[in-house]
């Protein structure tokens, strides 16, 4: 896989926007070894989080879901970059709070949690671009018609990944390797379960984003620049077998994959949607998009992929 797919690949995964304003530490990047440019200090980030609050611990069936759209900033502190045969430099989130819809969200000791989030900026085989790990832990506080207004947290780290070529990344997207994070009350007991809700994804690289949402009924949405050698688009879904969790292309991790939809024709509109009413509460699905040009030809980006879990 060529290293323009592997970042593609890396962003369309994805829940969390970036866009950077440094506090104390000018940006670094992109040029070739970027990473040793990058001076110790504080950098600022703007954040949007989409994500699914589940009423039940996370292998467990059933529970009421809470969608939820939160915003605020993220700031991290950088140590000084080692400039050996790694290129690469240690990071801290050590501040980070959103709100919205009666949530709060915090991580960062500079916020109260003991527990550090903690990773690293390291260079990949491209020099000119940089993988950034983060093992991430943090505490939301629940609007007080749910669960109580209980405050949860995770045990368990936050894996987050984003390939980039500059630090602070902009306006790449965070990634999650764990789509489930389990959610523990003041008692240290699981109770609920942190979900993404939606993946952005391009369709292809110059089109827009590829979103799923879901109330009973699958909610498709994508953008499509004009292209007068395209006809329109297939939607495709796979059923996930119990305790699957991810969307990958993998055959075994499906009890059915086929085509859901008519064509969908290209038109001078942007925006294009797509309502599935064939599901069933409890399962999970995944969708992609198969792009049909006028000559009949088809191109999938299974690499780009929506999830969703419909509740019961």
């Amino acid at each position: 896989m060529s290293n323009t797919k592997c970042r593609l690949t890396t962003m369309a995964m994805s829940i969390m926007l970036f866009g950077s304003h440094p506090l104390m530490a000018a940006d670094c990047g992109p040029a070739l070894h970027w990473i040793d440019s990058c001076p110790a200090g504080s950098y600022s980030v703007d954040t949007i989080l989409d994500v699914t609050i589940k009423e039940q611990p996370c292998d467990s069936s059933g529970g009421t879901m809470h969608h939820v759209i939160l915003q605020g900033q993220t700031q991290f502190k950088t140590d000084a970059a080692q400039t050996d045969e790694l290129h690469e430099m240690k990071i801290e989130i050590v501040s980070r709070s959103f709100t919205g819809g009666g949530y709060l969200y915090r991580a960062g000791i500079n916020q109260g949690l003991s527990q550090q989030s903690r990773g690293l900026v390291r260079e990949l085989g491209d020099p000119n671009w940089a993988r950034l790990y983060l093992n991430l832990f943090f505490e939301i506080k629940l609007p007080n018609n749910i669960m109580g207004g209980a405050t949860l947290h995770n045990n368990d780290a936050r894996h987050i990944q984003v390939d980039t070529d500059k630090f602070p990344p902009s306006p790449d997207y965070e990634s999650t390797r764990r789509v489930f994070t389990p959610l523990h009350n003041a008692s240290n007991v699981e109770v609920a379960c942190f979900i993404e809700s939606r993946h952005r994804t391009s369709v292809t690289p110059n089109d827009g984003i590829f979103t799923a949402s879901v109330n009973r009924v699958v909610n498709l949405r994508w953008e499509s620049v004009p292209d007068l050698d395209q006809k329109g688009f297939f939607v495709w879904r796979g059923q996930l077998k119990a305790g699957k969790t991810e969307c990958v292309v993998d055959a075994e991790n499906y009890t059915e994959v086929k085509r859901i939809s008519k064509l969908v024709p290209l038109t001078d509109d942007l925006g294009y949607s797509y309502l599935d009413n064939q599901v069933e509460s409890g399962n999970s699905y995944c969708y992609a998009l198969e792009k049909v040009d006028l000559s009949g030809k088809s191109r999938f980006n299974l690499d780009e992929i929506a999830f969703v879990m419909v509740p019961h």
